[in-house]
């Protein structure tokens, strides 16, 4: 889905108790922001790792956003060797701010798999949202649609 949808900054704490302002980490850049589970999801994992075996390919910068608390994230991060930062939001805020926060049986919470891309004026130009919980985009069209939307 194309579009542009400008995004106000926000912030989350990160991994290391600091604070994550997005504007400020953006720049002037292309980003990519996936929603993840968490650390306990395989298919998550994987996804990660794709990304971050194609960072060259992808053209923007990648930030993951987990559903876990702020040593699930860290963990995760280290474990993959990732190299682009992984957010904790356990309380959604940002998987509810852009949209991608369900509920499960139980009342339990999460996000549904789901990537952003912004342009450097703050704007989501692209959006996708996975229908359920293993709806995630391959990479390879991942590099197809970002390469698209920034000519």
């Amino acid at each position: 889905m194309e579009f542009k949808i400008k995004i106000n900054n926000w912030q989350l704490k990160d991994t290391k108790g600091g604070i994550f302002n997005f504007y400020n980490w953006q720049k002037e850049d292309w980003v990519i922001i996936t929603f993840i589970r968490g650390k306990w999801c395989g298919l998550c994992r994987k996804h990660l790792m794709q990304i971050n075996e194609n960072l060259d390919k992808i053209k923007a910068k990648p930030l993951a956003i987990s559903n876990d608390d702020k040593m699930g994230a860290a963990v995760l991060k280290s474990f993959l060797l990732l190299k682009f930062p992984v957010l904790p939001d356990s309380e959604f805020n940002i998987t509810e701010l852009l949209g991608v926060k369900t509920e499960i049986k139980d009342d339990k919470k999460m996000s549904l798999p789901a990537l952003f891309l912004i342009n450097p004026k703050h704007e989501i130009v692209w959006a996708y949202k996975g229908e359920n919980f293993d709806d995630y985009l391959d990479v390879k069209e991942i590099i197809k649609k970002v390469a698209k939307v920034k000519i």
